[in-house]
């Protein structure tokens, strides 16, 4: 079993939100809840070969996917040894009534993304800690609040069709100012270095990005067939041409309210 720090799969790749220059681009509609069974296949393929300490349910939100608790229980069968995390904004966390239990039984963390200070944000998030200091006071689990809006960066230039790359050309740099280069990601049954890489896939079929993106697009994840020592030599390897889509330098901004109208 090779070990690794995180590993991170979508239950959905819609999200709730829109988020100005979201990493995983679930600002961008680019998807749908993904099925209990095609997310057990896609990590049957590599949980006899990797062990990651943290095992991480995210999205888009996945609490949109209706199959969420069966989600979480399938992540725990596979990843009996791993710290086991599910990733949400928090706001349809009230349609999985079972799901406090699940948490409890797979000892599961749950991971709150605050993704703005604003007022109507708050005010709209009240309800959502109610409702977890409900579950907290009656269930045992880990509950935590991330401020994710707070250290908000864009990794790419405008939007839909319209999107570019930064092609700042020192992919070393940017991979050292990578906030996601501890997240490789199951997506298809493959494993991606990154959530950009392994999403902009889905944003090319929705929006036919221009050619510059080719180079990117052109990225090969790691297949279920690799070799041992391919596996090995993918994890251990750090920048890349690859990385060199996104910016060599934080360019943070103060993201704008993501709440849908």
């Amino acid at each position: 079993m090779y070990q690794i720090r995180n590993l991170e799969i979508h239950a959905s790749y819609s999200c709730n939100l829109s988020c100005k220059s979201c990493s995983h681009f679930s600002d961008q509609q680019i998807g749908k809840n993904v099925p209990l069974e095609e997310i057990a296949s896609q990590m049957m393929q590599w949980s006899g070969r990797i062990q990651p300490k943290m095992f991480s349910i995210l999205g888009g939100e996945p609490a949109l996917n209706k199959q969420l608790v069966q989600i979480v229980r399938e992540c725990r069968k596979q990843w009996p040894f791993s710290k086991l995390r599910l990733i949400s904004n928090g706001f349809y966390l009230k349609n999985h009534p079972e799901l406090p239990l699940a948490l409890q039984q797979a000892e599961c963390d749950l991971e709150v993304s605050v993704h703005h200070g604003g007022e109507e944000y708050t005010e709209k998030l009240k309800p959502v800690r109610e409702l977890l200091a409900q579950w907290s006071s009656r269930y045992n689990f880990v509950l935590k609040y991330r401020p994710s809006a707070s250290k908000w960066r864009t990794t790419f230039e405008g939007s839909g069709s319209e999107m570019v790359p930064f092609n700042d050309g020192n992919p070393e740099e940017s991979y050292k100012v990578c906030v996601a280069k501890n997240c490789p990601q199951i997506h298809e049954g493959k494993i991606w270095k990154c959530p950009q890489l392994a999403y902009l896939g889905m944003v090319d079929i929705k929006h036919q990005l221009s050619e510059e993106w080719q180079k990117y697009l052109s990225y090969r994840p790691l297949y279920p067939t690799c070799s041992d020592a391919e596996l090995q030599q993918f994890f251990e390897t750090k920048a890349e041409p690859a990385c060199a889509m996104c910016p060599s330098c934080h360019r943070h901004f103060e993201i704008p309210s993501p709440l849908r109208i």
